[in-house]
């Protein structure tokens, strides 16, 4: 049968292109690759429906179904995309048979305030998400080298969707969802789990990886996750390391060995390989 079908989930407000780096390399080291757009952003719109985790989950439910035939996938989320990656694990464990999350976020929980704005208020708040200087910072705070990797290309990347029909209304019934709350849930996940986290991170602290260990190892009967440290790297290693990130899932995906359990990287890139806010940068 092969090697399970890697589903990846971009961030907040992004698209599928924040893979271009990743999705490729997987694809060469032999494993079926599909970058996604989530529900309400990239470029899927519907207009009109209700954006928020229900509807986000059941949207990537179809597309299972329909283009990949039932077939039990390896789940990967970066960012936002690790909390919807999260939520597909516990609501569809038929089809979420591994999860990769990156830089995920899992103990953030709702929206907050942003939940209760009135309409022009959120309408207001989502033209400056759009807005060229917001996008600009948030890819220099995504990079630990943003000289490198923060240019204008990546910041025109990154807006290309938000000119499509419906992004306005879109990402307004987002903020009106009130977002995901799983913080309680984590624990829950009994599908094998790899956790990687840049070390540089500036905006999920580097920190939240010890969460993921708390919640997601030393339960009985089930399997304990990896957590690997990727040096050299900020908030999203599928852009900034995506060589050492192909490294790890394909390891990943092709099974640990026997008796292996909890494991963090150290500083180099072998040991590593062993071992809600601005939009995500694309």
């Amino acid at each position: 049968a092969g090697a399970a079908p890697v589903v990846l989930l971009h961030g907040f407000d992004s698209n599928c292109l924040e893979y271009r780096r990743l999705h490729p390399r997987l694809g060469e080291a032999g494993l079926p690759a599909y970058a996604v757009d989530i529900l309400g952003w990239g470029w899927s719109r519907g207009g009109g429906r209700a954006r928020g985790p229900r509807e986000k989950r059941e949207f990537l439910r179809a597309f299972w179904e329909e283009h990949l035939g039932g077939r039990p996938v390896t789940l990967v989320g970066s960012s936002l995309g690790g909390a919807m990656a999260i939520d597909c694990a516990l609501q569809y464990p038929d089809m979420v048979q591994s999860l990769v999350l990156i830089d995920a976020q899992g103990f953030i929980d709702g929206l907050g305030p942003l939940s209760k704005l009135p309409e022009w208020l959120a309408t207001l708040g989502v033209k400056v998400l759009g807005s060229r200087p917001l996008r600009e910072m948030a890819n220099q705070i995504s990079y630990h080298d943003p000289e490198t990797f923060a240019t204008e290309d990546a910041v025109r990347v990154g807006q290309l969707h938000c000119s499509t029909d419906n992004w306005m209304d879109d990402n307004k019934a987002w903020m009106m969802s009130g977002g995901y709350s799983l913080s309680e849930r984590v624990a829950e996940v009994r599908q094998p789990t790899l956790v990687c986290w840049g070390e540089q991170d500036r905006i999920l602290d580097p920190a939240t990886a010890e969460q993921f260990r708390a919640a997601l190892t030393g339960r009985p009967g089930l399997p304990d996750a990896r957590i690997c440290t990727i040096p050299a790297c900020g908030h999203v290693a599928h852009l900034e390391q995506p060589e050492l990130l192909t490294e790890l899932i394909v390891d990943f995906a092709r099974g640990p060995p026997p008796g292996a359990g909890s494991q963090q990287g150290g500083g180099g890139a072998s040991s590593a390989a062993t071992a809600e806010g601005a939009p995500s940068p694309t």
